[in-house]
């Protein structure tokens, strides 16, 4: 989010997201053993450095590198610790010219806010080459392709790449709306796993852990995964994850609507939670089933986020 003008703290979901992405990564290190200590987090910090400050805080993380495009100066006066690197380029450049160091335990958030590109595939293959096991990849984009011209497959295929994009040319369906999030998620998958298999070694894997999906506005996906190496043997990720509701290994994306209830209303919801067996009662308050729905897959996170509703974003750090 390089030099971003928006206010990060404002956005409901991506809040939300934010914290599933920590939870994410300490289920990652209590299973292998990993103290938050030895590992790093890269990102991108913006002006805010709300994925810093969480990362630090509520994960322990001391080392952190904020790579940033634009000038750096407001950044280096909003740095929040003194353990923050910040780096001014183009984060694939830093990363092929070996400015960063992925030799240690890392979470790797590229978190962009265009669609999916070649540019952003050679990104993500760079740094997948380079990554060391145990470490998480996070990779953000635009899903917001939904117009006749820009949103059909031949122009899908001419962003991203013919090798990476698995749809037939004439599939428009594909490239707009949900069909798009799967694309860019198939086609990120494909290119991850070509790198993978251009690693000196064999003894790396990829395992999909989460596929997310958001609109505070615009349509994101995220999509998260782990990079492995044989020195933690080969722990299947649903044993890692257990009890995790947000784990999404698969194709069907976790979809982090905050609908817009009443303080009235979300007593009422949280007086039937948890519920895992069913539909929440809707009872006289009037709120549709989507609604419903929505609030039983983010409810736990909303208070950790400093939410109430989409409405009453109060950022807590």
């Amino acid at each position: 989010m390089n030099g971003a003008k928006l206010d990060y703290r404002h956005r409901p979901a991506k809040n939300i997201e934010r914290h599933i992405i920590v939870d994410a990564c300490r289920a990652m290190f209590d299973a292998l053993s990993i103290s938050p200590r030895d590992a790093q987090y890269v990102g991108m910090g913006a002006y805010e450095f709300i994925d810093f400050q969480l990362f630090h805080r509520a994960l322990g993380v001391d080392r952190m590198v904020s790579i940033e495009r634009k000038d750096v100066t407001r950044h280096k006066f909003n740095r929040p610790f003194a353990t923050v690197d910040i780096l001014h380029g183009q984060i694939g450049d830093l990363i092929r010219g070996g400015k960063i160091d992925l030799q240690r335990p890392t979470i790797l958030w590229l978190d962009y806010v265009e669609r999916l590109s070649a540019k952003i595939v050679a990104d993500v293959q760079d740094a997948v080459r380079r990554l060391s096991g145990p470490s998480m990849l996070i990779v953000t984009v635009s899903a917001r392709n939904d117009d006749k011209v820009d949103g059909s497959a031949e122009r899908l295929i001419d962003r991203v790449g013919r090798d990476w994009v698995q749809i037939d040319e004439g599939d428009d369906e594909a490239a707009r709306g949900k069909g798009l999030v799967e694309s860019q998620r198939l086609a990120l998958t494909a290119a991850i796993n070509d790198s993978m298999n251009e690693r000196l070694t064999s003894d790396t894997t990829w395992k999909q852990v989460l596929n997310v999906s958001y609109a505070d506005g615009v349509t994101m996906q995220t999509l998260a995964g782990m990079v492995l190496s044989a020195d933690h043997g080969d722990p299947p990720a649903d044993q890692m994850f257990r009890g995790r509701d947000y784990f999404t290994p698969g194709r069907s994306p976790l979809d982090l609507r905050v609908p817009v209830i009443t303080s009235r209303e979300r007593a009422h919801l949280d007086r039937q939670l948890p519920r895992h067996d069913g539909p929440l009662d809707a009872g006289d308050t009037g709120l549709d089933p989507a609604d419903l729905d929505s609030y039983q897959r983010v409810y736990r996170w909303m208070h950790l986020a400093g939410l109430q509703s989409a409405q009453e974003t109060t950022w807590t750090e």
